[in-house]
């Protein structure tokens, strides 16, 4: 009975350990956001239980076998780290609404990141100092035991009752979830331009106009080498995030948010008069971009190109790698707030895992490794077809950080600045190609960011945002322009005027005026929708900015809706 009695405690700490930070803890996350991932709890809670047990069966043993003082320390800094991180995750995670990686919050106030880590030193000080005197004090041990099953009886009741929700969520969906599809969007094309005219957008994802200046202010003459480009250095976005700027920028559709993201996102794919007056131009529609802030269903993005009907099924090669990542969200989670900027992951990490039995892979962009090196080491080749328009969206200079200068993959320590090199080393390279293919005369190129970079949106903004833009006319002359700077005040409002007369596509419609007709100066009237969550929902704050965008003076809030939620 004494030898049961000595072992029970480590067994019960080193279980809630296990269960509370790897199984519990991912199981929650994945039947609380379901809807929102592409693949099913099969693809990797068996990992995760292995995973599970055997941390559980290491911890065991060490701390049954470890003599003495030390084993009781060790006993208390497990259930310590235990206690702590179920108050974490479940009180103090105040403010804490999206992914470090993600880089659409707001920074915690400093105060709360004290109040945070001593609330943790305390804590788990006071209980490692409780488990030394477990030999004097024996009702500590019954203390711990107690605590030990109420939180595993708490978990395991909402285990219960969120696998029964989950259950009835696969039943009404037909046992399929919301983001399952009949069509994938692949990377059918992507190193492949028209040997008759092209229109190639490149948009690095949050490329602020600070990132440019850093480059700048380490190497003067980087930018030099985009002859004939122009860089506006007051291009004011639509949008502050991904969703809805990608699917504006393809299809100057603007989103009223009176519909879910999926209904927004088909009706705006399949109701574009720029996209319509593309293919009636004989262009080849390509646009390669990530799911979930770009698309829900790909199949509303049929009408391009790399859209193919899925013929097999879905699967995960890599298991074990979609659990690792799973689990890091769980951490996350349970992790004090000083330490969170450690699990360096986003939302969209996980679309790497997913395949599909085609021929071509589905496109994701969560790295730009994988582009650039193509890009850099293989070229581009003739498409011997219609005129092209291609779209890419790159990870760009969103955190986390994966690449640097030689477009090399992620090494600790890279920062910013070397990744917005890394990228533009790749663009000058496919420059180079569409000079050597010769079509590069007949390019229109734009190089530009989908939103500017964040600073925090849950407070109203006291600066201006500002999203690089780099533009190339098609110049069927060839006459090589030196790179100039414009610091006319532009917009994504001129994107497609720009495209369409660049190109010289035949239109009915007026697009309005091109970036290089912008002369207005002073009396420039743009529109930027920040999204803005405040504690009573989501707010679109409509900026009206006059004149000059570099000065916040000239940014004015005139219109605030409440939207609620931002993604329906």
């Amino acid at each position: 009975m004494k030898e049961k009695k000595n072992i029970l405690l480590p067994i019960l700490t080193s279980f809630v350990f296990s269960f509370t930070f790897l199984f519990f803890g991912t199981y929650e996350i994945f039947v609380s956001n379901s809807e929102e991932l592409v693949f099913g709890l099969s693809n990797f809670i068996v990992p995760v239980i292995i995973i599970s047990l055997s941390v559980f069966a290491v911890l065991s043993l060490i701390l049954i076998f470890v003599p003495g003082i030390v084993g009781r320390i060790l006993n208390g800094i497990v259930f310590g780290l235990t206690i702590c991180g179920y108050i974490q995750g479940n009180f103090l995670n105040i403010g804490v609404n999206s992914l470090i990686s993600d880089d659409v919050g707001s920074a915690p106030e400093t105060w709360f990141v004290i109040l945070d880590v001593a609330i943790w030193v305390i804590l788990l000080g006071g209980i490692i100092f409780a488990f030394i005197m477990t030999k004097k004090v024996k009702v500590i041990k019954t203390v711990a035991i107690f605590l030990c099953v109420l939180l595993v009886g708490m978990q395991g009741t909402a285990l219960v009752t969120e696998s029964i929700s989950y259950s009835n969520k696969l039943e009404e969906q037909g046992n399929s979830l919301l983001n399952d599809t009949d069509y994938i969007l692949t990377t059918r094309g992507l190193y492949e331009v028209s040997k008759k005219n092209n229109v190639v957008i490149i948009v690095l994802d949050r490329f602020d106009i600070s990132y440019y200046e850093d480059v700048v202010d380490e190497d003067p003459e980087f930018f030099n080498k985009l002859e004939d480009f122009t860089l506006y250095t007051d291009n004011v976005s639509l949008y502050s995030r991904t969703y809805p700027s990608i699917a504006t920028m393809v299809t100057n559709v603007d989103n009223d948010f009176s519909a879910t993201a999926a209904e927004y996102f088909e009706y705006a794919y399949n109701n574009s008069d720029f996209l319509d007056d593309l293919e009636a131009n004989d262009y080849r529609i390509k646009v390669y971009s990530g799911n979930y802030y770009s698309y829900r269903n790909a199949s509303a993005l049929r009408r391009a190109y790399n859209v193919q009907p899925k013929v097999g099924e879905m699967t995960v090669p890599d298991t074990w790698g979609l659990a690792g990542s799973m689990i890091q969200l769980s951490l996350y989670r349970y992790f004090p707030i000083i330490l969170k900027s450690t699990i360096r992951i986003a939302s969209t990490s996980f679309s790497k895992y997913i395949a599909y039995e085609e021929v071509y892979p589905v496109y994701t962009n969560d790295s730009n490794v994988e582009f650039c090196q193509n890009v850099l080491n293989n070229g581009l080749s003739l498409d011997n077809k219609d005129n092209a328009y291609t779209f890419i969206h790159l990870h760009g200079c969103h955190d986390p950080v994966t690449m640097d200068e030689d477009c090399n993959e992620f090494e600790e320590g890279v920062r910013s600045v070397s990744n917005t090199r890394g990228c533009f080393k790749m663009i000058y390279e496919y420059i180079s190609e569409l000079k050597r293919l010769g079509v590069y005369n007949n390019s229109t190129i734009i190089i530009t960011g989908d939103h500017p970079r964040a600073r925090s949106d849950t407070t109203i903004p006291t600066q201006p945002r500002i999203a690089a833009l780099f533009v190339k006319q098609a110049n069927p002359d060839g006459v090589t322009k030196p790179f100039t700077i414009s610091t006319e005040p532009v917009s994504q409002a001129n994107l497609f005027a720009s495209i369409i007369k660049s190109a010289g596509i035949k239109t009915e419609k007026d697009y309005g005026k091109a970036y290089w007709e912008m002369n207005d100066g002073d009396n420039a009237v743009r529109v930027h929708k920040f999204q803005c969550t405040l504690d009573d929902g989501t707010h679109i704050l409509e900026f009206t900015i006059k004149g000059n965008g570099r000065d916040f003076k000239n940014w004015e809030i005139t219109n605030d809706t409440n939207i609620g939620r931002l993604y329906k």
